[in-house]
């Protein structure tokens, strides 16, 4: 958990960190999980990776990609190193102006590997050259020049959404040929979502389907197909992760939860605790530097 911890410590205002996490030696790890999604990508060393089941192998270049709450552990020689990359998705996805058919390729890949991904985690391996690059806009962005906050934030997301399209051209390349993204729908309910989160479920639903010009039920059923998750789960994990954003900012717990559609403070915290496994009075405690 220290890596977690470390997280906490160093936090910023943007929806991300990065750090690099030397691991100690391990017969088989400890088993965590987090309130944001993980991306790992190994450095150097090797070992193993334990999910659900499952064990992969970890070697140079290894990246594996683990969802919110979803559990794992790793063994690793006293030679690994793995740089982390922490993310609140939905929040990104929010940054990243959804709109717009010159992103659908990464926003394939991003949706694929973040929001899709519940119970089996995406693993991809990095060429010499793909690490080689990472490695080079993984050391700008941990010196970043001192800029002015505002300006900093821009600096570091820019930096930061190139790592994602290095992995996202590792993980589209070698089906360039017969691969054609068709998550225009998709996109277009997510960018309805976060025009409308504001307002109650209920009625983002039915906006929703008023602009879409689905049937409720229809609409749910392409939620579920390509999320894994109900539409108005999708509507209240979105609502969670973009709260954090106005806590960070220091809004009471009070007005987030109006501002986000739920009915009142007891509501909102109760969902909150329960999807991050973490209070919003504690969450705003740990993350927002005095």
């Amino acid at each position: 958990m220290e890596y977690k911890l470390s997280f906490v410590e160093q936090h910023t205002a943007l929806p991300f960190h990065m750090e690099t996490y030397s691991y100690p030696v391990s017969d088989n790890g400890n088993f965590h999980s987090h309130e944001f999604f993980e991306i790992g990508i190994v450095l150097e060393g090797s070992g193993k990776h334990y999910v659900n089941q499952s064990v992969y192998s970890l070697k140079p270049g290894t990246v594996y990609f683990i969802p919110i709450g979803m559990s794992h552990a790793l063994s690793a020689d006293e030679h690994t190193r793995i740089e982390n990359l922490y993310i609140l998705p939905k929040i990104i996805l929010d940054m990243l102006n959804l709109p717009g058919d010159s992103h659908l390729l990464f926003m394939d890949f991003f949706l694929t590997c973040i929001l899709k991904n519940r119970s089996v985690p995406v693993h991809l391996q990095l060429k010499e050259d793909e690490l080689y690059a990472f490695r080079q806009h993984s050391e700008i962005f941990s010196h970043s020049p001192g800029l002015l906050a505002p300006l900093l934030r821009i600096y570091q997301n820019n930096i930061f959404v190139n790592l994602l399209l290095l992995l996202c051209d590792n993980w589209i390349r070698p089906a360039v040929s017969s691969r054609e993204p068709s998550l225009s729908r998709e996109l277009r309910i997510l960018q309805i979502i976060y025009e409308n989160i504001q307002l109650p479920i209920s009625q983002i639903i039915q906006c929703a389907a008023a602009k879409l010009e689905l049937n409720p039920q229809y609409l749910n059923r392409i939620v579920k197909n390509s999320f894994h998750t109900p539409l108005s789960q999708l509507i209240l994990e979105t609502k969670l992760e973009k709260s954090c954003q106005f806590l960070e900012e220091n809004s009471t717990i009070t007005e987030t939860a109006l501002s986000l559609g739920f009915y009142d403070h007891s509501h909102y915290t109760r969902y909150f605790t329960r999807y991050f496994g973490i209070s919003p009075s504690s969450y705003q405690k740990k993350y927002i530097k005095v």
